[in-house]
């Protein structure tokens, strides 16, 4: 099976696809970079579940950055606990130079205090934000159901509403959403809400291999 036959099973049923278990969106992009790279470095199983196993691999990854606190913080809470410890040493001392390396300890544990205020201000801002779309996106598949279900039962009213009206209203909602993440997050993130292209990709089994970044932008249909 080809990429792009790969690519083409799977449109029908992208947003089920992302919301099945993990609530992480699955771009085309996505779906092109995982088709591409699992043809290419797996070889003992077939498209497209392989493709799909190692999108659900970097959405697993994703949502496991979502729900843990990042690097970046958890290192600065390392580094004042650090500098505390060390504090609770030099109160010991009596001599000049821990005296004055004890008043310098103080000004950056401040310091350090202050930069980790802002970043877990801005984290928790970031996941409560995706948790909002997370919401979003699981609303919008239960009204999708809503809608099938409806025309199954000739309720054509309720499903023009929801077609039309309810959908169009959440997937807009989703779009402020994101569009208040960007701004929250500015030009560095904390937190993935999407898998934008294939990274990071590893097989999944015994002899684990890191794929190359896929540029978004790099053909991977031939």
């Amino acid at each position: 099976m080809t990429v792009v036959a790969t690519v083409a099973i799977q449109e029908p049923t992208p947003r089920t696809l992302a919301e099945h278990v993990l609530p992480v969106e699955k771009q085309d992009s996505a779906l092109v970079g995982a088709a591409a790279l699992s043809l290419r470095y797996i070889s003992d199983r077939f498209l497209p579940d392989k493709a799909l196993d190692l999108v659900d691999e970097v959405a697993a990854k994703i949502k496991m950055e979502i729900d843990s606190v990042p690097f970046e913080i958890n290192q600065l809470q390392r580094n004042i606990q650090e500098l505390k410890i060390e504090e609770q040493a030099l109160k010991r001392e009596r001599d000049p130079a821990s005296k004055k390396r004890l008043g310098t300890l103080r000004e950056e544990v401040d310091e350090l205090a202050e930069l980790l205020a802002v970043g877990r201000s801005r984290w928790l801002k970031e996941k409560d934000v995706i948790f909002q779309i997370r919401a979003k996106q699981k609303t919008i598949e239960e009204l999708r159901a809503d809608e099938e279900q409806a025309r199954r039962d000739g309720n054509l009213g309720r499903a023009a509403e929801v077609q039309y009206g309810t959908i169009p209203a959440a997937e807009l909602a989703i779009e402020e959403l994101r569009a208040a993440l960007a701004k929250v997050q500015g030009d560095q993130a904390y937190l993935k809400e999407e898998v934008w292209a294939m990274y990071e990709l590893r097989a999944p089994g015994p002899g684990i291999e890191i794929f190359p970044w896929v540029p978004a932008d790099q053909d991977l249909t031939q």
